[in-house]
Formats: C-alpha cells, structure tokens, sequence
C-alpha cells in the first residue's frame, strides 16, 4: 500500500525543526511538499529532506501536490487562513497548537471543518506517548482513589534573537498572554486527564514584553479537582513537572512537559514511592502517525476540533480574569 502524502504550510519554524525530522526518522509518511514566505529558506528546507516541491505560494502548493492531508506549522493568526485554503480544497489538517487567538476565529474555523467534512486535529504532541496513556489510566481507574489536586507547569526562556518574538510579542497574533505559547500545553493536558473545568482565576505579569504577561499563574475548578496551571516565558531553568494528588497518593512526573518523552512517573503512597520508566520516543512523529489513524477511520487520541476550541475559550477566559482580577465561569 501506498503512504499517506503530506504537505506542510509554513514549513520554516517548526516544521523544520521537529515535524520533518520526526516523520522522515519514522518514515511515517511521504512528504510531497512543502511551503514558506521566505523563498531561500523554503528551497534550503526542501533541498535538505529531499523534499520534490516547494513554494512561497500556499495555495499554489496544495493544487501542485494535492496531498492526502496538510499539516499547518504557522503562528496561530495565520491558522484560519491556511485552514481555509485546505477546507475549500477538501485536505485534512493537523494544525500547529494553539488552534488560534480568538474564539471568533475558533467558531469560523468550526464552521469551515463541518461545510467542508475535513477531519481537523490538533497537534498536542504530548498526548502522544506511553506515559501518558499510563497517566490517564490511573486517574481513570481510581487505583489511588479521588484526585483532589493537580499541578502542571511549562515555562522557558523566550530568547532574544528568535524571529518567532516578532509575533509571540504583539498580542493580536501572538495572544495577550503566555497560555498562548507552551502554557497552552498544560491546558491541553488538564483537559485530557481531568474533568472538563468550569471556571478559572488567573493573574500575571509583565517581564519580558510590554504588551503581554509573560509570566502566568491559573486555577481551575474541574469538578472538585483544583488545578494549579503555571507557564512562563521567562524562566531559564524551570522544573516544568506535573503531580495529581489523589486521597491515597500522588502521582508526580519530572519533566513532564517538553519537547521530549516522559522518562518516568513516580507514583508516591504511604508504602513507599515506586518509579514506572518509559523508554525514549518521538512525540512528534507520533502525532503525525496519529492523525493517519484518523483518515484510516481508527481511534484517536488527538486533540479534537472541540477540544481545541475548548482551550481558546480557556485562553480568552484567562485573559479576562487577569485584566479584571476575577474568577470566569467556563
């Protein structure tokens, strides 16, 4: 059987950098092309993963290479653009996280996935490994009876040089606070393993851009479990763990939120503490193999469409809360 074909849109930040290594490492599937603005870049790109077509041109790209399904690497202000241009041509997206900035755009890009039947993911790489189906299943199964309480954190360093500061620092595109970056992540998460929240109480501060909160702190009511989520773009040497605390034990994960897979989760009772290890994966192309279940019609562990409008509300409601120093119902 032939692989699945996959264009990637604004394929120059981290498409570059993580999707197109992980899928080839995989070989996952074929990349048919790919597209950028900046033409050396995109040629550059193309030339080192052998890649057969590239353009400046999105639209020009998706009718050259007619792919199976697209995956849409931009900043999230361009992502109800490129989502259009797939929608109006049939392709499946798995889209760059967060889904977007504004819940207006979240509802336009809702109405396009149904109009045009695409399936739409998307990519929360987290989701996507061994130690979080282990996760899932504990909190599930009640084997450290009720969780009361969870902690997740992502914070980093935004460095100075980045291109991406362009945008990340102009809240009308890079969102108004830093949930919008990898704090959208820890929301994800929240979702997946918790129940659904109903309200939320956040504060930030500004330290590193004038225009948006670079440091963040939310709390959530998830139907009796308080969650404590935390992100930062201006932290250089942050824990970035996550721990649920239930009535007979907690469980805590070390470095539960980056760029590469959970090494191991520490389950801790009144017996003693136990380590479960996780041999090393790639994420990354995992969720790219996961989306390829989608269009063979198998279960998902993606991000849904109403997930991901879910956690736009939740960014939006963040914000409110912050400016007006007050809980938001969700």
């Amino acid at each position: 059987m032939n692989k699945r074909r996959m264009a990637v849109l604004s394929a120059t930040g981290t498409g570059q950098k993580r999707t197109l290594p992980a899928v080839r490492e995989g070989n996952i599937c074929d990349i048919v092309g790919i597209h950028g603005r900046d033409p050396g870049k995109v040629e550059e790109i193309a030339a080192k993963f052998e890649i057969p077509v590239h353009s400046t041109d999105a639209a020009q790209l998706l009718d050259s290479v007619k792919p199976d399904f697209a995956f849409i690497g931009s900043p999230p202000f361009m992502h109800l653009e490129q989502i259009r241009l797939c929608a109006d041509r049939g392709i499946p997206v798995l889209c760059e996280k967060p889904l977007c900035v504004s819940v207006e755009d979240a509802e336009e890009i809702k109405r396009l996935s149904a109009e045009s039947g695409i399936d739409l993911r998307v990519a929360h790489h987290l989701r996507h490994q061994p130690a979080v189906d282990y996760i899932r299943k504990i909190v599930a199964g009640g084997e450290l009876g009720v969780a009361r309480r969870a902690s997740l954190q992502w914070a980093f360093w935004v460095r100075e040089e980045a291109t991406s500061n362009v945008w990340k620092s102009d809240v009308t595109k890079g969102g108004a606070h830093a949930f919008f970056d990898s704090g959208i992540h820890a929301i994800d998460m929240m979702m997946y393993l918790l129940p659904r929240p109903n309200s939320v109480a956040a504060m930030g501060t500004k330290s590193r851009f004038a225009s948006s909160l670079s440091t963040v702190s939310a709390l959530f009511d998830c139907s009796g479990v308080i969650a404590e989520l935390n992100t930062s773009q201006a932290l250089k040497c942050p824990m970035n763990a996550m721990a649920i605390d239930f009535e007979d034990g907690t469980l805590h994960v070390p470095n539960a939120f980056g760029e590469k897979s959970i090494g191991k989760v520490e389950i801790i009772r009144k017996t003693g503490l136990e380590e479960v290890a996780f041999e090393p994966m790639n994420p990354y192309g995992q969720e790219v193999a996961d989306f390829l279940d989608i269009l063979d019609g198998q279960e998902s562990r993606g991000t849904t469409l109403e997930e991901a409008i879910q956690g736009v509300t939740i960014l939006n409601a963040i914000e409110l809360s912050c400016a007006e120093a007050r809980s938001i119902k969700l």
